[in-house]
């Protein structure tokens, strides 16, 4: 008499089992955007993992393309100001969205060889640390950051840079944060004397 209930029991616990796991990895279920972000640390750290990680299309979609109420162009880089005399190529003291992307997807390619340096990246290496962040009467966010990023090109060589990036956040159409600036400024005792814009630009098409 006591084997219907037995069997029952059973039953249900392996139907609603095999319920939950359908639920988990059903294929059906769209998953969120890593870069549909509102958190500025956030931001950061997806700044840092893409890199770290060689994903330039991450990268690529963290970086604003139009702006939204502002008559400039999109995301602008400002390196150093001691370092402008090595990109005679830039107009001003900034470099655009594009540029900026041609120098990261290079790096990311394992198959763009640099008329520098005669080899590909191998690695990065980034650590991106947030010292503090401030909201502007405009409504852009103000972070500033301590990044060393190390890049490799080779197992013995490569270079390195400790550099402080100050990312000037702002909300696209749909309410996620981009990156409408990153302005570079040195930190007290650079090593080897490096910049990132620097390592950026040997890679430069």
């Amino acid at each position: 008499m006591n084997r219907m209930p037995l069997f029952a029991l059973v039953l249900f616990v392996f139907t609603t089992a095999g319920c939950g796991k359908d639920s988990v990895t059903n294929p059906n279920v769209a998953q969120p955007d890593p870069t549909d972000l509102t958190v500025p640390a956030e931001v950061v750290t997806a700044i840092e993992t893409a890199l770290n990680e060689l994903d330039v299309d991450t990268y690529a979609a963290l970086l604003e393309e139009t702006p939204i109420a502002r008559a400039e162009a999109g995301f602008r880089y400002y390196p150093q100001s001691s370092d402008l005399q090595d990109f005679p190529w830039i107009t001003g003291d900034f470099w655009s969205r594009e540029e900026e992307l041609d120098m990261i997807g290079n790096m990311c390619d394992p198959e763009f060889v640099s008329d520098v340096t005669q080899e590909s990246v191998d690695s990065i290496d980034a650590e991106i640390t947030v010292l503090s962040q401030q909201t502007l009467p405009s409504g852009e966010i103000e972070v500033t950051t301590s990044a060393s990023i190390t890049v490799l090109w080779a197992a013995q060589d490569g270079a390195r840079c400790d550099v402080i990036l100050v990312l000037l956040l702002a909300e696209d159409s749909d309410g996620y944060l981009r990156i409408r600036e990153m302005s570079e400024l040195p930190t007290i005792g650079r090593v080897e004397d490096t910049s990132w814009g620097n390592i950026k630009s040997l890679y430069r098409s």
